[in-house]
């Protein structure tokens, strides 16, 4: 049976093209160090490819996320830290003022000292991490106490981003933990001198202090405590006036504040502890799919430049017997 030359011309011709183009995707792959450049390359691999390279994106927004809820949570510890190292100072004047040896004098200097220490914590409780107030919950564009006579002017809401995908964490601390009488106890004390003192929190956290008489019955005072700032600058007035009744009244507040406060330090500290631990499953999760990933699509490079020097010798072996067929008359067809 004869080949018919044009049948013959058609195959060759793509042959030619076929290797040219098994040329251009081989330099493809060298170029860009990928054996899978398009679906087509290899279906069941760039399918794979893909969910790695979505699950790798995953990851690496999570891993945006736990970075600033631990930048956020580190802010609230240094704040809280800060608090905490304040009440102690507080109780240490407060036991100081308190002391009957004291005068006049040296409980004015206590005054002043807690003073500017009341106005020390309205600071850390308006601070702001990245432009929001972090302790007034979701309204962080709004000052947890506006003033020092003020009650919590936030929520208690809590800002959760996402750390996997099936958790969340809160990276806020909202004030009314921290900075009013939220469970403060109802309850009632009697003075060595049997004077009493009642304790009332109300419904908007603030608390009400009521000191009685010996007879238990005649109000001698009632002290109105917006917060626990408010209660530390009312506990220096008291020092300032040399009433050791009323600053005996208000110093209860001190060791439940401070009791809130190293709360929330074991809390901040547990969620930063969990992060340091979220981080470390990231980055084992990050390698081991970057792996998987390396394994479906990088090419090994001195595979492909073998691959394309087989393909050019084969193209020039094609084009020499091409052009030796080629080359023949027509007689040499009617022999």
């Amino acid at each position: 049976m004869r080949i018919n030359s044009q049948i013959l011309y058609k195959q060759i011709v793509e042959s030619i093209a076929q290797k040219n183009w098994e040329i251009y995707t081989a330099h493809e792959k060298l170029s860009t160090s990928k054996k899978i450049n398009r679906p087509s390359d290899d279906t069941t691999s760039y399918i794979k490819a893909t969910n790695y390279k979505v699950k790798l994106n995953s990851i690496a927004q999570f891993k945006k996320n736990v970075d600033y809820a631990e930048g956020s949570l580190k802010f609230v510890e240094t704040q809280v830290n800060d608090l905490n190292d304040t009440f102690d100072r507080v109780d240490e004047l407060t036991t100081l003022g308190l002391n009957a040896t004291e005068d006049s004098v040296s409980r004015n200097a206590v005054a002043e000292e807690l003073k500017n220490i009341s106005y020390f914590m309205l600071g850390i409780a308006n601070s702001k991490y990245e432009g929001n107030y972090v302790f007034s919950g979701l309204k962080s564009d709004q000052k947890s106490f506006p003033s020092i006579t003020s009650t919590y002017n936030g929520d208690s809401g809590q800002i959760n981003i996402p750390i996997d995908e099936v958790s969340f964490m809160g990276i806020n601390f909202t004030g009314d933990k921290l900075f009013t009488f939220n469970g403060f106890p109802n309850e009632s004390l009697t003075t060595p001198d049997n004077k009493h003192i009642y304790y009332a929190t109300q419904t908007d956290n603030s608390l009400k202090i009521e000191i009685r008489d010996t007879d238990n019955t005649t109000v001698l005072k009632t002290i109105n405590v917006a917060n626990v700032m408010d209660g530390v600058y009312k506990l220096s007035e008291a020092f300032k006036k040399n009433d050791t009744l009323e600053a005996r009244a208000l110093s209860e507040i001190i060791p439940f504040s401070k009791n809130k406060a190293i709360i929330a330090q074991t809390e901040v500290g547990a969620k930063l502890s969990r992060l340091e631990k979220q981080q470390e499953t990231m980055e084992e999760s990050d390698a081991i799919y970057k792996k998987l990933l390396s394994n479906v699509q990088d090419t090994d490079i001195t595979v492909v430049a073998t691959e394309i020097a087989n393909i050019q010798a084969s193209l020039e072996a094609l084009r020499l017997s091409s052009a030796k067929i080629f080359s023949q008359s027509l007689l040499d067809f009617l022999r």
